[in-house]
């Protein structure tokens, strides 16, 4: 996991107590929710992961804490409702913000229900070697599948990679479980004038 990596140590010091403030102890592995917020901590002094068991654990956990929950069946996860509504209450087909997104499309693209000024959007541009380019936001979890399909004349569309290249995910650790996707045609622009791009999301 660390091979290759340039690791950065924190040096606590009495004035600023790093380790108080975030009530760490030494060996404490702090286990996010899929927003970042603190899910569980798992201590491996306490738990020796040369047991079988303590992996088995830990393993246990990880996966809960990237499971969301959805206790109302609405397609809306539970933490995700409770960060912006408080409650449970929201359907997704609202739009309590009125920026003409509703809060399914709100949660797949990883913006903020609540605030109009925050909508999906799609950014393209021209690379420096003549290639079009797109890219969005999505949420960074499996709840829903993203596929970017591409065409010359909107009849014929292609979302394999004959007709879109595939750009790394980056994710932001920015507390939003967002990720941004880089999509491009295969075809380059000055020899291919005509590509359109379009983004299809399914549950």
């Amino acid at each position: 996991m660390t091979a290759g990596r340039t690791n950065s140590w924190l040096q606590d010091k009495p004035e600023v107590d790093v380790w108080g403030h975030w009530k760490v102890t030494y060996r404490d592995i702090q286990i996010l929710d899929p927003s970042n917020r603190l899910y569980a901590v798992f201590n491996v002094t306490d738990h020796d992961l040369s047991n079988p068991a303590n992996r088995t654990a830990l393993k246990g956990i990880l996966i809960q804490a990237a499971t969301l929950l959805d206790s109302d069946g609405d397609g809306l996860p539970d933490q995700w409702e409770q960060k912006y509504f408080g409650s449970l209450a929201s359907k997704p087909t609202d739009d309590p913000d009125g920026d003409g997104f509703d809060n399914r499309t709100e949660f797949a693209s990883g913006t903020e229900p609540t605030d109009p000024k925050s909508n999906p959007r799609l950014a393209y541009g021209i690379t420096g070697d003549g290639r079009f380019f797109v890219s969005y936001y999505r949420w960074g979890g499996g709840v829903f599948n993203y596929m970017m399909e591409a065409s010359s004349d909107l009849k014929t569309w292609d979302g394999t990679s004959l007709g879109v290249l595939y750009g790394s995910p980056q994710t932001l650790y920015d507390g939003s479980g967002r990720s941004q996707m880089i999509f491009y045609p295969t075809q380059q622009v000055k020899s291919y004038p005509l590509s359109f791009l379009r983004l299809l999301v399914t549950p």
